[in-house]
């Protein structure tokens, strides 16, 4: 009976992910961006709400700008858009990035459209 619970045990945590489950994202962050382009940081607030692996919210950045944010979570994976509106259009930044711990996210983000092309790393944390 114990052989059988280990082998069910290690299969559960091998094959499958036995109780693994998506990070909580939900609450408010402060964020901070910073180009390797040379276009400086940003900093602000991002602010959302996760139901299953879907995430929805707000960017709202110190300089007053608030841009709709959308993606997902998979695991300890972050996905996450930026809807962008400029006097081009608009654009989308992708953040790609991980769960660290329950209070910190991290990543690298990417923009290339009509209202600018720029690359970076990006930090999130809370309380």
């Amino acid at each position: 009976m114990f052989r059988r619970r280990v082998i069910y045990l290690l299969l559960c945590l091998i094959v499958v992910g036995c109780g693994s489950s998506n990070s909580n994202v939900t609450g408010t962050w402060t964020y901070d961006a910073t180009s390797t382009q040379g276009f400086g940081s940003t900093t602000g607030s991002l602010t959302l709400a996760q139901s299953g692996n879907a995430v929805t919210g707000t960017l709202s950045e110190s300089n007053g700008n608030s841009y709709a944010v959308s993606g997902s979570v998979s695991g300890k994976n972050v996905f996450l858009q930026i809807a962008i509106i400029c006097s081009g259009g608009t654009g989308t930044t992708a953040l790609t990035g991980a769960v660290s711990t329950g209070t910190a996210m991290f990543g690298t983000y990417a923009e290339g459209d009509t209202c600018a092309t720029d690359s970076g790393n990006w930090t999130a944390g809370r309380p």
